[in-house]
């Protein structure tokens, strides 16, 4: 239920004291009643975010102190485990149910929160329903963490195939030493803010960096490694289509020859 109306971003970058991004020509060309409520459901949404850091600061360990905070969403991440079926949520409190009808939102807005000693992640809804689903990342028990930037060549006119819009992304992938694996896509803003972490926070600063994906063991890089898994699938899906391609030139050969 992701809408080009989403004010996460923007309130979670006005708490972390960060200047508002520019929305871009679609957003500016909005009529005064789209505006308008934009403007009220981000004012709601600060509200509730606010409420729900005060339940963060519960988690928090004695002189454990927030650095800043890293939003999620289906524009500026992957949407995989947020659209379709994986999507679906079923409000269980009063909050709940008015944060889905005010922000037509289900599970797109996450939060990645950087402290002086781990990230916490959680689901905005999830979060507001039961204040204790959330995951926890020590730096200390993350060895190895993929941070590799993509590139991918797009036309910018049909009319016009040469001309071409460049776009980048990072995947982000990690697992710690209690075998906690998080994978996401971060825009360009989002990789600039964990990477500003990795140089600021320094127990964050001493995890390795790498441009693969690292698992505890052979078992975890095969079943909890989502880039294998999509390049496996191809290679069966290559093979399929070699095998069914050699089953019709045997049948064609045994049959019209």
């Amino acid at each position: 239920m992701t809408t080009l109306l989403n004010p996460f971003v923007d309130v979670v970058n006005q708490i972390n004291g960060f200047p508002e991004l520019p929305k871009g020509r679609y957003f500016n060309g909005l009529t005064p009643e789209l505006h308008e409520r934009y403007r009220v459901k981000k004012v709601k949404l600060y509200i509730t975010l606010q409420k729900a850091l005060q339940e963060v600061d519960k988690i928090l360990e004695p002189d454990e102190k927030i650095v800043n905070m890293m939003p999620v969403t289906n524009e500026n991440g992957s949407n995989a485990a947020t659209s379709g079926v994986m999507g679906m949520y079923a409000a269980k409190t009063a909050t709940a149910a008015d944060y889905i009808k005010e922000q037509d939102s289900l599970r797109d807005n996450r939060l990645m929160i950087f402290t002086d000693r781990r990230m916490i992640f959680f689901v905005m809804i999830e979060f507001i329903d039961d204040p204790t689903v959330y995951y926890s990342y020590y730096y200390d028990r993350i060895p190895v963490l993929k941070l590799k930037k993509h590139r991918e060549s797009i036309p910018a006119d049909n009319n016009r195939p040469w001309r071409r819009n460049v776009l980048h992304w990072y995947t982000l992938d990690f697992q710690t030493t209690d075998k906690r694996v998080f994978t996401e896509i971060l825009n360009v803003e989002n990789a600039e803010l964990f990477k500003r972490n990795l140089l600021m926070i320094p127990n964050m600063a001493k995890i390795e960096i790498s441009d693969s994906v690292f698992r505890g063991t052979k078992f975890d890089y095969i079943f909890s490694n989502i880039n294998f898994g999509i390049r496996a699938n191809y290679v069966i899906f290559i093979g399929m289509g070699i095998v069914l391609g050699i089953s019709l030139i045997i049948y064609l050969l045994t049959h019209f020859l």
